[in-house]
């Protein structure tokens, strides 16, 4: 259901922005602006959520926790520029690209009203990576700066590292790859006819990682749970248009 929703969405936006491109221009068979660019960036995260349920046992519940006595999360920041791009402009106005990606988060317990930093320790880390698939929409005019937004979806390939709580193995996580809707705008600035630096703004919503907690050797989990590591990003790239 989730991915139909966002593939719903993503359609929805490419025929507004392909009419709005139609519209501006009705007549052109071929634009000066059209061909591809390569880039990379550097982002920042921030979770949209960091923290949920108790985290103390009562009665054998844990209180609507991330998973067990998980109750907190903390994004673990990655600046080097491997957020790689690539995209094609079939005008002036309109493009598509394809884009890697990837979010991880420590794992913890939080007690109510404790400092994070003071946290009990927790299972490992947890996150995902992959590809987006979007469209860009841009404006071009007559000054170095130039708008662009873009609409895509994701596709997460999950993971759980563990650490000493896996026992030497003994005990693992099993995840589920999740897909989620990608929404960003931004504005290049151009240094030479081909060449441009740009300021970038993203939001990726619906980055829920399922995940079970599992024994060696049993037949059935012995927890389930779901990490939500959707984010808000600002960052900087370069590129390079041919």
């Amino acid at each position: 259901m989730k991915k139909t929703v966002v593939l719903s969405a993503l359609l929805a936006c490419a025929t507004s922005v392909w009419a709005a491109d139609s519209a501006i221009q009705p007549s052109a068979t071929e634009s000066s602006l059209r061909g591809w660019e390569i880039g990379t960036r550097v982002i920042h995260t921030e979770l949209q959520k960091t923290k949920q349920g108790r985290g103390t046992q009562i009665n054998g519940d844990w209180g609507g926790t991330y998973l067990g006595s998980l109750n907190y999360i903390d994004e673990e920041q990655d600046y080097v520029p491997s957020r790689i791009y690539i995209q094609y402009f079939f005008s002036d106005f309109l493009g598509a690209g394809l884009s890697y990606d990837k979010i991880e988060a420590k794992t913890g317990e939080k007690k109510r009203g404790g400092d994070p930093a003071l946290s009990g320790p927790g299972d490992g880390n947890v996150g995902g990576e992959g590809p987006i698939a979007y469209l860009v929409c841009r404006i071009p005019n007559n000054s170095i700066f130039v708008p662009f937004a873009e609409a895509g979806v994701a596709y997460y390939f999950s993971y759980f590292n563990e650490n000493d709580w896996s026992d030497g193995g003994r005990r693992f996580m099993k995840t589920e790859d999740t897909a989620a809707l990608v929404l960003a705008i931004g504005c290049d600035v151009k240094l030479t006819e081909n060449l441009s630096i740009n300021a970038y703004l993203r939001t990726v919503e619906g980055v829920d990682i399922d995940t079970e907690s599992w024994r060696r050797g049993a037949h059935s989990p012995e927890r389930t749970g779901s990490f939500p590591l959707d984010y808000y990003g600002v960052g900087v790239g370069v590129k390079y248009a041919f």
